[in-house]
């Protein structure tokens, strides 16, 4: 690498380095944080130097790097400049994500089931009389001011042509007003299978996190529902 080269990468990680240390200094779910995450977010990504992974499609990419945003503006805190830089940091947690959704999707091709049209109506209507799991009180008020704070990344993670069925929507319609997915269905038009399936694979991994960040949950995350 020539001297150039090594003198701008030694710049964009003091330069992150300073911009982590510059979020931390504003309390959380401040609009003064949010406003720096957002410019430490905006940074690494026009770095050029963020993970990149060619063996999985641009969708599951993507939804790995959402979850890496949210773990960074969940635990900037945690992040220790005498052990790793920040883009060693974020990416080493983003290529686990993207191992994780790969894992994901081969369990998933093993146990895939092409129903006939007769028995996926069945399934639809077995789902949509499943009621939303209540949650305990005190847990509410964190989802709630969690969702507020999180309000941007979450309504980037939509459904397709879809931007208003979005993971605000969907966690605060089911966690906090717990509607069934009946009532979704018939308010945003959409079949209760697609509902259902777009909740488990986009929004509950987020769900899963702040769960495991706030102590609420072990981290197999094994009594999680939708």
């Amino acid at each position: 690498m020539d001297p150039v080269n090594r003198m701008n990468i030694r710049n964009l990680h003091q330069e992150l380095r300073w911009l982590v240390a510059d979020a931390c200094l504003y309390p959380k779910d401040s609009l003064e944080r949010r406003k720096r995450m957002n410019h430490l977010i905006a940074r690494i990504q026009t770095s050029n130097r963020l993970w990149k992974e060619p063996r999985i499609s641009t969708d599951d990419y993507n939804d790995a790097l959402q979850q890496t945003w949210f773990y960074l503006c969940c635990r900037i805190e945690t992040y220790n400049p005498d052990q790793a830089e920040v883009l060693t940091w974020i990416n080493q947690y983003l290529q686990y994500r993207i191992q994780d959704i790969a894992h994901q999707k081969a369990r998933e091709a093993k146990l895939q089931i092409v129903l006939p049209d007769s028995e996926s109506e069945l399934a639809d209507k077995w789902i949509e009389h499943l009621p939303a799991r209540p949650e305990p009180p005190p847990i509410l008020e964190e989802v709630s001011a969690w969702l507020e704070g999180e309000k941007d990344v979450l309504q980037l993670i939509c459904l397709r042509d879809r931007p208003d069925i979005n993971g605000y929507v969907l966690i605060s319609c089911r966690i906090l007003l717990q509607k069934t997915w009946k009532q979704l269905s018939e308010e945003f038009a959409v079949q209760i299978s697609t509902l259902s399936s777009f909740y488990h694979r986009k929004c509950l991994p987020f769900l899963i996190q702040f769960r495991e960040l706030h102590g609420y949950l072990k981290p197999n995350g094994t009594d999680i529902r939708g």
